[in-house]
């Protein structure tokens, strides 16, 4: 960030050098100037040096515009005055180029800096990339060094794939990092169709550069790339298939996974190694029906470690330390503990504001799954003991002396909030399966309340981790790791959101 200090005038004091002071921005002088003494021979001479300070204030403030204006002619050219129109970093022009083109930014960068010809994008990228051509300039803004986004992403990958298609048409290898430049894009903007198609021709080359044109064996940038292709082969092979993959569909992207899990294990790239561990973890869990709570806990692990490895290595605030956290948060949750899913999202919130802003699509995503991992979901009953389905709790309220939980549903797979509906149902209607009597259900945290034995839990808050149906308690796990899981009754245990709901109640 650049910093206006403020006006600077030059003026002569008698047959004195021209001085040049820096103004305050009070436009009163600084206490050093350009030859000023850092001590002074004797009382005489340092009053005479602050006579000559304040003939030369004096001389500064009665200067007539005029004599601005003509020193301006005589020397150095009048500043231009500031324009709010956005300028093109590169060629310092504004407005469109001369085909027609305009401005464009699509990155992490704010206010007027950042806009760019896309022209001037590609023509500084091809001056700046590493010599094979290929690098991080073809996905990084220069001004923000994060990553560009969007249909911008989209252009500069596909003229990062068209160069190396025209410059080294006879090496495989630069190829394949332009298809790997273009992969990433493609991933991150969902576009899965495409993707599937650049993995398979990134696998396709790599497998012709095996046929001779690379020294055996290839090199390990090379072998990454294709590691790289068959994980998000998975990816693509998967979601292309959804919502019901069939069980071929599945085979097929974990026959990709454990490829690219023995590459990087050859290669000795750890971290990657777990990455794709925990997505072979996770398609056994969501379509090879193994939901062991144990599973989910070895999920846990997994992606916090590669949570913490990310952070480690590029820094908590990077966009690949954050994009970590929403499968860690997920799973998280899916092991009943919200409030550190809850608490965590909100830190990644706040981080990806401040780096990305808030129009960021990795901020969205970031906002979408606090959203999720905010909302409480309950099974709710008729009054017969029927289940009606799965519903959103929304807020825990009284109505003629019974205490009634406000849900909407019943929530289908795919979600369509528009076919919903929002009903009021006594609080001994919700399932004892996700919810107890007191509008508690498993995994929703809870504060504790009027504990006599156990003092000390009282205003504590923690997740509900599972029922005791003998003794009637909750195991509780609290978000203070000294006190643990704990064995609750129900009674003492209150909804949070029920409390944040009375506590903004009772402040209007």
């Amino acid at each position: 960030m650049t910093f206006c200090l403020g006006k600077r005038r030059t003026f002569h004091v008698g047959s004195q050098a021209p001085h040049r002071l820096a103004m305050s921005s009070n436009d009163e002088p600084r206490r050093r100037i350009e030859g000023e003494p850092k001590r002074f021979a004797s009382l005489a001479s340092k009053q005479a040096f602050l006579a000559l300070m304040s003939s030369a204030d004096e001389q500064c403030e009665q200067l007539d515009p005029s004599d601005e204006k003509r020193e301006q002619q005589d020397g150095a050219p009048a500043p231009s005055p500031p324009s709010d129109n956005p300028v093109c970093w590169l060629c310092l022009a504004d407005g469109p180029d001369e085909s027609g083109k305009p401005l464009r930014r699509d990155c992490s960068c704010r206010g007027s800096s950042g806009f760019a010809h896309f022209d001037c994008i590609v023509n500084y990228v091809k001056q700046k990339a590493d010599p094979g051509g290929v690098g991080n300039h073809w996905k990084n803004c220069h001004c923000c060094r994060q990553n560009y986004r969007g249909e911008l992403a989209f252009d500069v990958a596909a003229e990062c794939v068209a160069r190396a298609e025209e410059v080294h048409s006879d090496d495989k290898g630069k190829l394949a990092k332009a298809l790997h430049v273009k992969l990433e894009v493609m991933v991150m903007q969902r576009k899965y169709a495409e993707a599937s198609q650049v993995a398979d021709r990134m696998i396709s080359i790599v497998g012709e550069a095996r046929g001779g044109i690379f020294p055996a064996p290839l090199p390990r940038p090379v072998l990454a790339i294709e590691a790289c292709a068959y994980n998000a082969l998975a990816l693509a092979t998967i979601e292309n298939a959804k919502p019901t993959p069939s069980r071929s569909v599945v085979l097929a992207a974990k026959t990709c996974l454990e490829k690219s899990r023995d590459i990087y294990r050859d290669l000795g790239i750890q971290h990657e190694v777990e990455t794709v561990v925990s997505n072979i973890v996770y398609l056994d869990v969501q379509f090879g029906g193994d939901t062991s709570p144990e599973r989910f806990e070895d999920l846990v692990k997994a992606k916090t470690k590669i949570h913490e490895q990310k952070v480690s290595t590029y820094g908590g605030a990077s966009a690949e330390a954050m994009r970590s956290g929403i499968p860690l948060s997920f799973y998280l949750r899916r092991t009943n503990r919200k409030i550190e899913a809850e608490r965590f999202l909100i830190g990644l919130v706040t981080a990806c504001k401040r780096v990305h802003g808030p129009h960021h699509i990795l901020t969205k995503d970031v906002e979408e799954a606090l959203h999720f991992t905010k909302a409480r979901y309950v099974e709710v009953c008729d009054s017969s003991g029927g289940s009606l389905g799965l519903f959103q709790a929304l807020r825990y309220n009284e109505s003629e002396g019974r205490e009634k939980c406000v849900v909407r549903g019943p929530i289908s797979e795919p979600r369509s909030v528009d076919s919903e509906s929002t009903i009021s149902v006594p609080v001994d209607r919700v399932s004892h399966s996700t919810a107890c009597k007191c509008g508690v259900g498993l995994g929703n945290p809870v504060v504790c309340r009027g504990l006599k034995h156990e003092a000390h839990l009282n205003g504590k808050i923690g997740d509900v981790k599972s029922y005791d149906e003998l003794s009637g308690c909750f195991y509780v796990q609290f978000e203070d790791s000294a006190i643990g899981l704990r064995l609750v009754k129900k009674e003492a245990c209150e909804s949070y959101s029920t409390c944040l709901l009375r506590q903004a109640s009772l402040s209007h």
